[in-house]
């Protein structure tokens, strides 16, 4: 395979030539999204709302990581691997994670 095209919400469509660096780091993310516990789903009455806000926002981190260790070769434009994983993060994930946040906006879960 020498391209893929996927479209991906709140990117669109995107479109990459077979390049390692950014497979290496795309499949490093799949990883770390797709193993969380907040993927999966739970029976009722198991967890705690603080527990799921700490285990969703661990991605974060990982994701920085895991685009620190990549390096500027993975590109920075919106459908390159690193502004795919940042546009998921700040336009998917953070709106959902805000209100749980401490502080006078949030509901003071950390």
């Amino acid at each position: 395979m020498t391209s893929v095209k996927v479209k991906i919400p709140w990117v669109g469509e995107a479109e990459w030539n077979a390049d390692p660096k950014e497979r290496n780091a795309a499949w490093a993310l799949y990883v770390e999204l797709v193993t969380r516990v907040a993927v999966q789903a739970l029976p009722a009455n198991e967890g705690s709302l603080r527990g799921g806000a700490h285990l969703v926002a661990q991605p974060f981190d990982s994701t920085r990581q895991i685009l620190r260790e990549a390096g500027p070769d993975i590109g920075a434009s919106i459908t390159s691997v690193s502004g795919i994983a940042v546009t998921v993060l700040n336009r998917g994930m953070r709106p959902v994670l805000v209100p749980m946040a401490p502080g006078p906006f949030g509901l003071g879960i950390t």
